[in-house]
């Protein structure tokens, strides 16, 4: 179920503050991200239909983040963040400025000071809180009158998207890991059965040893007849290496190295594709692959 999202916008003009509390319905390892990573930044930062766009970002104490807001007709707005101070996954504070292209600051605008506090809590969100702090009060009213609360609000809420679909994909690919954990066992067992059970029925596969490929189930259950008259199964007879995967919303590619025989190095490479059939994940390609020595 879906958690209620927290949103306190206060304008505090006596302190010349904004505070903004919002909550989450996602881990704060990806609200972190969504905050620090640049190529995630430009997918919510700016409310629709404008779209931020980095130039340049360096999240260390020091560093700093310079980036456009660009209109439907491509008219670009610059500002720059330089960041000050940095906790990870805990804070960061950073002092903002409206700027040209190069981050050569425009002193006709405000300036102000962002300090972002992050924080999970016990049913897994993350509640933020933002304190922006201005020079003048006449900063504080300028940004205000150029909409953004309004501005700001719609931008979290791309974020609130974002971090769903981030969700979405982690889940995905622990199901993926899922049917490769158990398709490994399978072999380790060697159950033919459950070794081609998560493979889809015009499941392809490049090999090593000739044919070279095998394509349907027919065909990729006799090259596990030649696997298995040089290895007898067993804990340890075939592992997975580095196993790094990569999942969308309905189509996944995993990659790994193979180690055959307990205690030995890897000696194949292996890429393995699979797609969401009917809500399944399903084996649709193996490449298992060899390297050459080159002369």
């Amino acid at each position: 179920m879906k958690k209620a999202v927290l949103l306190q916008f206060n304008v505090d003009k006596e302190a010349r503050q904004i505070k903004v509390q919002r909550s989450f319905d996602a881990s704060l390892k990806h609200v972190w991200a969504a905050w620090t990573q640049p190529e995630l930044l430009d997918k919510w930062w700016a409310p629709a239909p404008w779209k931020a766009r980095t130039k340049e970002m360096d999240f260390r104490e020091g560093g700093h983040w310079l980036y456009a807001m660009v209109s439907p007709d491509n008219m670009e707005h610059w500002a720059k963040m330089n960041f000050v101070s940095i906790s990870n996954a805990k804070f960061f504070s950073a002092d903002e400025c409206f700027c040209d292209h190069n981050g050569v600051p425009d002193d006709q605008m405000p300036r102000s000071r962002w300090e972002n506090q992050f924080s999970e809590q016990p049913d897994g969100s993350t509640t933020m809180d933002i304190t922006i702090f201005f020079n003048s009060l006449s900063d504080l009213q300028t940004l205000t009158e150029m909409g953004f609360e309004e501005g700001f609000t719609d931008a979290l809420s791309n974020l609130d998207r974002q971090l769903l679909q981030s969700k979405e994909q982690d889940s995905n690919e622990a199901q993926v890991k899922k049917v490769i954990d158990n398709w490994c066992q399978a072999i380790r067992d060697v159950n033919y059965k459950s070794i081609i059970s998560g493979h889809t029925d015009d499941m392809l596969m490049f090999d090593v040893p000739l044919p070279l490929q095998s394509k349907g189930l027919d065909e990729y259950k006799k090259t596990w007849d030649l696997f298995f008259q040089y290895s007898s199964g067993g804990q340890g007879s075939f592992e997975l290496e580095e196993l790094k995967i990569t999942a969308g919303e309905n189509v996944a590619f995993c990659t790994a190295l193979v180690i055959i025989g307990k205690g030995r190095k890897p000696e194949c490479r292996l890429t393995i594709g699979l797609k969401k059939i009917d809500g399944r994940w399903l084996i649709a390609h193996e490449h298992h692959s060899a390297p050459s020595p080159i002369s």
